[in-house]
């Protein structure tokens, strides 16, 4: 009988733990609605804007990988719950050079200058709440 106790009480605080490990969230709900979305856009539509070039030029793939690597640092401390400014900051200003500069095509540079303008939205709704 009182190993059926400890079995039945192990299995409760086990789920207990589970449950609440799962629906751990941070405390605010923008980090997860607002900003996620657009930034794996900005991810998708950068890869497939690099795919379409036939040739990149050695300052343009560094560019490409500048502007994915500063994303990928600020979305990650963004799913944590973390506003990095200085990745967000890199990003939009690397992204605006390649939208500028790059030999994109046209479809590709109106895609991007679109996540320029969402980034520079998110960068703004951020600050007015800071």
């Amino acid at each position: 009988m009182k190993r059926i106790v400890k079995v039945v009480l192990s299995v409760c605080l086990v789920s207990a733990f589970c449950a609440s490990v799962t629906n751990a969230q941070p405390r605010d709900d923008r980090y997860r609605s607002f900003g996620r979305e657009s930034l794996d856009r900005v991810r998708g539509d950068l890869g497939r804007a690099e795919r379409n070039l036939r040739y990149i030029s050695e300052p343009e793939m560094r560019r490409f990988r500048e502007i994915r690597d500063r994303l990928g640092n600020f979305q990650r401390n963004w799913e944590r719950g973390r506003y990095d400014r200085g990745d967000l900051d890199a990003t939009v200003g690397n992204l605006s050079t390649l939208v500028e500069r790059a030999k994109l095509h046209r479809a590709d540079r109106d895609i991007l200058a679109d996540d320029l303008s969402r980034l520079r939205d998110l960068r703004a709704r951020m600050d007015r709440r800071l």
